[in-house]
């Protein structure tokens, strides 16, 4: 029979308490180590595609952005003109120029700039169907591609011109048959 300790209540043979030897504590914060370096290049990871889906958003959004810009821009316009590589929407009350480079391509409304950090390729001016070769001209199409990530949007707006417009543009120092009649009388 075990003798107890009067003062502890254990007896003298079983000091020895129950732990976690020296080399099961290393093993274990090793295992532990290895699996936070697992999840932290993990999370790395899923950071980095994070990142390449909103930048790919952006551009989406930018993408989407001028196509609706130029859409309007071009169905409120009573003419567009060709000034080099600008094409220039003359609306009611105010003028709207879009200037095309290479990357960027920018949209200038009076005091407002929105810049678009797109690749812009093969632009086009059009009248009647017809590249318009000339540095400057009215012009009643325009096309261009964007580039963005691997993938090609094509890009093209149509304006299409009332009678009278037409008229004026074509014939800027006639006189239509309507004012004709009217100085007649």
């Amino acid at each position: 029979m075990k003798s107890l300790n009067a003062k502890t209540g254990h007896s003298k043979a079983g000091l020895r308490m129950e732990a976690f030897t020296l080399v099961e504590t290393l093993v274990v914060l090793l295992i532990s180590g290895l699996l936070l370096g697992i999840v932290y290049a993990s999370l790395r990871a899923v950071e980095h595609r994070y990142r390449i889906f909103l930048a790919d958003s952006r551009r989406q959004a930018e993408i989407s952005s001028l196509r609706t810009l130029l859409q309007r821009d071009s169905e409120q316009a009573r003419v567009l003109t060709k000034v080099g590589n600008s094409l220039n929407a003359e609306c009611t009350g105010y003028a709207v120029e879009y200037v095309f480079s290479d990357s960027i391509l920018i949209r200038k409304q009076q005091s407002v700039t929105d810049t678009f950090h797109l690749v812009v390729d093969s632009l086009s001016f059009t009248w009647h169907n017809r590249p318009v070769p000339e540095p400057t001209g009215v012009v009643d199409g325009v096309s261009f591609l964007v580039r963005n990530n691997g993938e090609t949007y094509v890009f093209g707006q149509q304006k299409d011109y009332d009678q009278k417009t037409l008229w004026e543009i074509e014939r800027p120092n006639a006189v239509p048959a309507s004012g004709r009649r009217q100085m007649q009388e």
